[in-house]
């Protein structure tokens, strides 16, 4: 499953650390899901690179199991 994204970045950011992470969101089964992954404090390129390598990993194993939905009365 593929979702639309791209890295975002703070910096500098005044009286508050530094950050960059992930955006992605993706339609699955008419839903709509956004994910906002980010790493903190911000690190030198290297590590960076290294950081959203490792969310690229966790976002990678996300499972979507939606339950069918049943249409209800409205409330009065």
């Amino acid at each position: 499953m593929e979702a639309v994204g791209t890295i975002y970045s703070a910096s500098p950011c005044q009286d508050q650390r530094d950050f960059a992470g992930f955006f992605a969101a993706l339609q699955v089964e008419g839903g709509n899901f956004a994910f906002f992954v980010s790493v903190e404090p911000l690190q030198p390129a290297s590590l960076l690179s290294e950081g959203l390598r490792e969310i690229q990993t966790m976002l990678d194993t996300i499972v979507f199991e939606i339950p069918e939905l049943e249409a209800t009365d409205e409330a009065e």
